[in-house]
């Protein structure tokens, strides 16, 4: 299942910007068909044109629950609750769950609004967490460590040295990556590789985020890991 994504940098470098520009057209209208069309059909059942409650519930109950909690220094469990106290008071109960949605995304632009260095803060610790983070504590939880979150044992320094060592490298090279294909001008490619790791980034960078959350962007920073490595790998060659 992962074939296509070990050919796709391969057939994307031999294609010139023409080609690569007709590509994503291509994608970017294949895709709007299902999300527009899904939206259609919402739009017509509940009156609200929204793809996922999902979406605008989370933006209600961790982002502008974050900022706010960032901007006056409580806890995110009390900042939710005064959230919700606000959306309560401003609106009766919603006659579904599409409205109430519609009615979370908006108070939730809102709170952000008001609240911008909040906002700041807490998608720095986020992003922070997402993309620092070594994955020692979820594998601590795996084995049953009753204290996850310490790094007592000499196993887990073993491992989150290792880890970050491992991290370290995968940047470095991706970093080397977007610096060839920024000096070659490819604009395009940068934007499909780094344009959507940034993406994933902030689009997940709320304060329940941790390394799991770095899970999407993974894909794209092995590409132009990947990418980076093998000019590396080539002029030692060369050499």
């Amino acid at each position: 299942m992962f074939l296509p994504l070990w050919l796709a940098p391969a057939v994307w470098l031999r294609l010139d910007v023409r080609h690569k520009t007709r590509l994503v057209l291509c994608f970017l209208l294949a895709s709007s068909v299902p999300i527009f069309g899904w939206m259609a059909k919402n739009q017509m059942q509940t009156g609200f044109p929204v793809f996922s409650i999902g979406g605008d519930s989370s933006l209600f109950d961790y982002r502008a629950a974050g900022a706010l909690a960032e901007d006056l220094g409580i806890s995110w469990e009390e900042a939710r609750a005064r959230v919700w106290q606000r959306l309560s008071a401003m609106t009766p109960p919603a006659a579904s769950a599409a409205e109430l949605a519609s009615r979370q995304r908006g108070l939730a632009l809102r709170i952000l609004a008001e609240h911008p260095i909040g906002a700041v803060k807490m998608m720095s610790r986020g992003v922070a967490r997402m993309m620092a983070g070594t994955g020692v504590t979820a594998l601590s939880n795996l084995v049953g460590d009753p204290n996850p979150e310490a790094v007592s044992k000499p196993w887990k320094r073993v491992a989150q040295a290792l880890l970050l060592l491992a991290l370290g490298v995968a940047y470095l090279a991706a970093t080397w990556g977007v610096v060839l294909l920024a000096a070659r001008r490819d604009l395009l490619a940068i934007g499909l590789t780094l344009g959507v790791i940034v993406y994933f980034a902030l689009f997940s960078a709320g304060p329940e985020a941790n390394t799991r959350f770095r899970f999407p962007a993974s894909p794209f920073l092995a590409i132009l890991a990947g990418h980076g490595l093998s000019q590396v790998t080539s002029r030692s060659r060369a050499g």
